[in-house]
């Protein structure tokens, strides 16, 4: 099958860092008709941006070249949220960034829309398992921490944990915890703070 895209960009590891992670979008230079982008979660956390961060995706979540998949932390809230566990709730709040992202929407105009609204985007997100992308040379199968792969003849998989555990994440000059693309069929990297850097091969 040919190729769809022009250019097939993964993002990881936002966690509320909504300053880096525009850095990073700036660089990318998405063409929405041309290009797709899919961010494997992770968009609230420890930083301080969580509620521009949210807003930015409450406003692009319908847009059609955007996959929208959930991280740890999303399913963590959700969790805690919906389903009243105690434990994940305390894993949530004091480790994962909670607290900070509370105080996010306690920061919205309108406290209780935006609340919902976010909810029903989570909620969303919890329904979602995988999305594949076939190219000439190989499918690419995007896919949450709970799914098996075993459906499809050799994928690519892409998980959030792939991304983080890339070279680009090793490497002294690009910190752990910032923001990363990967524009997946030139395998050029997009790291917060540094111009374009390109995988070893």
């Amino acid at each position: 099958m040919a190729k769809k895209y022009d250019n097939i960009y993964v993002v990881g590891s936002i966690k509320g860092d909504y300053n880096r992670f525009m850095q990073v979008w700036e660089q990318m230079q998405v063409n929405p008709q041309r290009d797709l982008v899919v961010f494997l979660g992770d968009y609230i956390g420890i930083e301080s941006g969580n509620g521009e961060m949210m807003n930015w995706v409450l406003k692009h979540q319908d847009d059609e070249n955007l996959e929208f998949f959930p991280g740890v932390n999303e399913s963590l809230m959700y969790a805690s949220e919906s389903e009243e566990d105690e434990d994940t709730r305390d894993l949530w709040m004091h480790d994962k960034g909670g607290n900070e992202v509370d105080y996010a929407i306690d920061a919205q105009e309108d406290v209780g829309a935006f609340y919902e609204e976010w909810m029903d985007f989570l909620r969303t997100l919890h329904q979602r398992n995988n999305f594949a992308v076939e190219t000439e040379e190989v499918t690419y199968l995007f896919l949450n921490q709970n799914w098996n792969s075993s459906d499809y003849k050799n994928p690519k998989v892409i998980t959030n944990e792939v991304l983080e555990a890339s070279g680009v994440r090793t490497e002294p000059i690009f910190p752990d915890g910032r923001v990363v693309s990967c524009e997946l069929l030139k395998q050029k990297y997009y790291i917060s703070e540094t111009k374009q850097a390109y995988r070893n091969k």
